[in-house]
């Protein structure tokens, strides 16, 4: 059985009814989630610290800020991405899984 906490001291099981959680780790929150057929230009969207969106080998979710990057000197090169869903997070947003 599957475990999730907020604190990493408090501990539930997590419920029946969702689907199915096969790491361990972080999980995030999601009050909704949409799936969709979307191109975007990752240099309209920064990290929260103001600079380009960058992933990491592996990656494939982020969360970003509405900026122009585009004229940013680190901006992406490779900047047109495909999006398959878009979340909208609800508290505690982020917990720990076990």
């Amino acid at each position: 059985i599957k475990q999730f906490s907020s604190d990493e001291i408090n501990w539930d099981d997590i419920p029946k009814d969702i689907s199915p959680v096969t790491g361990s780790g972080y999980a995030l929150i999601l009050h909704s989630l949409e799936i969709t057929n979307l191109t975007i230009d990752l240099n309209d969207y920064a990290e929260q610290s103001h600079t380009p969106v960058k992933f990491q080998q592996g990656c494939s979710t982020i969360c970003a800020i509405k900026e122009d990057m585009s004229l940013h000197t680190d901006r992406v090169k490779s900047n047109m991405r495909n999006v398959s869903a878009i979340g909208i997070l609800k508290e505690p947003y982020c917990v720990w899984v076990r």
